[in-house]
């Protein structure tokens, strides 16, 4: 039995050959649960020694093994996956002459398995190796500079505000002479797996423990206009104004009304003062944005319903209290599930998403990862009802926008996946009609059948019934770019999207020349420049970086905004001979 579910896996993979199917093994064998096996074919690819070409099936061996240590709680595994990656890591080094390297996993497994020090050894020798060489004649900034955020978020995750703030003032390979010109570049997470962190959160919350507290708060105000959609910004400026925070709250949900976080954190702060009811108001309105809240990573998704828990239960609301109570267990039992989905032990991350359904069962995003992982397991019988329940959820957790929690964006990958889901989206057509997101969801199907025409019709018709659904003017407006969409249905799109979105923070402001008429295009980015925030050019020195760009002008291209990044940049490019005309 075991040895025919092998072969319907491979099966379902795609395997075709042998060799594929030697290669795989260790993947199979942890998906169907046989951990020993998985595990002695892991320990066979590394014990095949370095072979020509084989760095990169090493290391994934290597990282998995560590991953399946760490979660099974068997140090001895994780030291050997960590020995084998840190091989690789020496080898890449040496072959590449420091400019390459695997760097950025071994760090955030060596963290994991509880060993920062030598994390912070493999940061500091890859920065070594990056560095400027003598007699070098052109250097470029940008494997440092990712060094540099790598090792300053390092600092961060381990409680070491002082060396960030280092790195910040002493480090002289950043490419930048303020830290105004990085405050929106993102490095890797290293406590939880997933998910990023902005170097300007990271700077500020260092700055603002160290004491500077009013550079501090130049940066996280700066840092929420930038990146509006981060926790860890919000959280900073409720530490740092308290109750003050308010009005600046209140600004950030009046830019971005797309952008739920500014709502989340003051219903937090109103929570915080006992208003219940404006808390309420303020958290349910959140939710309306984005129902299924899925961009955050693990311990911030559904925030919002976290606090409306709190906020039922301060109001005697015992049975709401219980409800969205169990939504955070099945939610952070659910992150556990993908940590073992990410390890390969899809069998038991299967079960425990089948368990977080048991404290709710109405989490489209649950449904929808098991659903794809008993796919994934030749279980499609099983999938199947889990995959219809995911689409019956779909309409009711999606707001304006959607963001896909984690193993969700393939809801309708393959044929008997999307038969289902047309078979429910066009029954629910038929009994909500006037329900913009079932329309939504049928264009967003028909997309992935490649049935553009069906598509484009359906994304208009959630247009006419929302003339605000963002996301459905968006997609609209990105299948249409491929011709045959009459130009004047264009300009009602971009249209549409610069008065919804003038900040671009949802959608690309290249899509704004698309726009038949150029002088319409000035006068429209000109309004929706009126309405974004003037950004600095200056919010913490980075002094050691200044010095070298002033000896070293060959230092390669430093990291700011291009003119062809801006709003105005975008008619600029395209239309340089016709500004003078249009002003």
């Amino acid at each position: 039995k075991k040895g025919m579910s092998k072969l319907l896996v491979a099966f379902h993979m795609g395997l075709k050959t042998r060799a594929e199917l030697e290669r795989a093994l260790p993947e199979i064998l942890l998906m169907l649960d046989d951990v020993e096996g998985g595990i002695a074919a892991l320990q066979a690819v590394l014990a095949a020694g370095p072979l020509e070409g084989s760095s990169s099936a090493r290391l994934s061996a290597a990282t998995r093994l560590t991953r399946v240590g760490l979660l099974l709680e068997r140090p001895e595994l994780v030291e050997e996956g960590l020995a084998a990656a840190r091989v690789e890591y020496d080898r890449s080094l040496r072959s590449t002459g420091g400019r390459f390297s695997y760097h950025s996993r071994l760090p955030g497994l060596l963290v994991k398995a509880g060993r920062a020090p030598e994390a912070e050894q493999v940061l500091a020798n890859a920065l070594k190796a990056a560095a400027p060489k003598e007699g070098e004649a052109y250097f470029n900034c940008y494997a440092t500079q990712d060094l540099l955020m790598q090792l300053c978020a390092f600092y961060h995750t381990i409680g070491r505000p002082g060396d960030v703030v280092m790195l910040l003032d002493e480090g002289p390979l950043w490419g930048a002479g303020d830290l105004a010109q990085l405050l929106d570049k993102e490095t890797s997470e290293f406590s939880s797996g997933r998910g990023e962190l902005a170097l300007g959160e990271v700077a500020a919350d260092a700055l603002w423990q160290t004491g500077n507290r009013a550079a501090a708060s130049a940066i996280i105000l700066n840092a929420l206009e930038s990146k509006p959609g981060r926790d860890a910004g919000y959280a900073l400026l409720l530490r740092d104004r308290g109750a003050k925070a308010l009005p600046e709250l209140e600004r950030l949900a009046a830019l971005n009304p797309f952008e739920e976080r500014p709502l989340i954190w003051k219903a937090q702060l109103l929570l915080d003062e006992g208003k219940l009811e404006e808390a309420e108001a303020t958290v349910r309105k959140a939710i309306a944005i984005d129902p299924s809240d899925g961009e955050q990573g693990p311990g911030d998704r559904m925030r919002a319903y976290l606090i409306l828990g709190k906020i039922r239960e301060k109001r005697g609301d015992e049975k709401d209290a219980e409800l969205f109570g169990n939504v955070m267990k099945a939610i952070r039992l659910s992150e556990t599930a993908d940590r073992y989905y990410e390890a390969g032990l899809l069998s038991r991350a299967a079960a425990l998403y089948s368990e977080s359904l048991g404290y709710f069962a109405d989490a489209y995003c649950i449904q929808s990862r098991l659903a794809r992982q008993l796919a994934e397991l030749g279980r499609f019988d099983e999938a199947q009802a889990h995959y219809r329940r995911a689409y019956e959820l779909m309409p009711v957790s999606f707001g304006r926008v959607e963001s896909h929690c984690f193993g969700c964006e393939s809801a309708f990958e393959g044929k008997p996946q999307q038969t289902i889901a047309e078979e429910v989206f066009t029954r629910l057509a038929k009994e909500t009609p006037e329900k913009p997101q079932v329309h939504y969801l049928l264009g967003y199907l028909y997309e992935e059948q490649g049935r553009v025409p069906e598509a484009l019709a359906a994304y208009w018709e959630a247009t006419r019934l929302d003339p605000d659904y963002l996301n459905a003017w968006k997609r609209w407006l990105s299948l249409a770019a491929g011709g045959g969409a009459p130009s004047a249905a264009v300009d009602t799109a971009v249209l549409a999207l610069i008065r919804l979105d003038p900040q671009g923070q949802h959608v690309s402001q290249e899509k704004w020349s698309q726009l038949d008429s150029p002088k319409l295009l000035w006068e429209s980015v000109e309004a929706a420049n009126a309405k974004r925030p003037q950004s600095p050019t200056a919010l913490y020195p980075l002094k050691a970086s200044q010095a070298f760009l002033a000896a070293r002008p060959d230092a390669g291209v430093q990291p700011r905004q291009s003119r062809g990044e801006t709003p105005q940049g975008i008619v600029l490019e395209r239309l340089d001979f016709l500004a003078p005309l249009l002003k």
